[in-house]
């Protein structure tokens, strides 16, 4: 069992090929993306053992999408290395030079404690859910149209007030993934700095 992050988001000017990693271990990664609430929203499994996978390749700004199941070759993470080498200190095969997906597939078994939601080929697209414009108005209204970060009150000024995803998901609409943010904090949110002209 493999974990991968399929939808990468890129600045399409300087993309020459993915630099995503694959994950064999339970990594400080994930459990890193765990408590960022990234977890289950943003990782497949897959079966695959060929060091190759199927990637959606989305521009990092606009949110289009450049190629859809396109099959790519990712590296091995390092911190799942350095994980497996508290394991198994004495064999080189986890030395990032020496990795080779064959031959530890052939001896070891993954070691995923969880296992993400989706397949490559279940993982819904990146895009709003078909309610999303009535459940953001829902939840703004009861935000009271405040700015969660710097709680500026948006009531005159409501088409600055968006509601974001914090896991850059659209259609992970769960209330824990969901901010009210002014526009102006929204731009300082990871991959928004292009998504809007207008500020407070």
């Amino acid at each position: 069992m493999i974990l991968y992050i399929k939808q990468q988001k890129y600045d399409l000017a300087d993309f020459i090929k993915p630099t995503y990693k694959f994950h064999i271990a339970y990594c400080s990664t994930l459990e890193w993306m765990e408590r960022e609430n990234r977890f289950k929203s943003r990782y497949v499994v897959t079966q695959r053992a060929d060091g190759k996978f199927l990637i959606d390749i989305i521009e990092r700004y606009s949110g289009i999408y450049h190629e859809e199941n396109a099959l790519y070759k990712l590296d091995i993470c390092k911190n799942c290395l350095a994980t497996l080498r508290k394991h198994y200190p004495t064999n080189s095969l986890f030395n990032f030079g020496n990795f080779n997906i064959d031959d530890f597939i052939k001896k070891y078994n993954t070691k995923h404690r969880k296992k993400p939601s989706y397949t490559p080929k279940t993982m819904p697209k990146n895009e709003y859910s078909n309610n999303w414009s009535k459940l953001s108005k829902q939840i703004r209204g009861k935000a009271n149209y405040t700015c969660e970060k710097c709680k500026a009150n948006m009531n005159k000024k409501r088409h600055l007030l968006h509601v974001h995803h914090k896991d850059g998901v659209k259609w992970n609409n769960a209330l824990n993934n969901l901010a009210v943010l002014c526009a102006a904090c929204h731009l300082k949110e990871p991959g928004h700095q292009a998504m809007y002209k207008k500020v407070i």
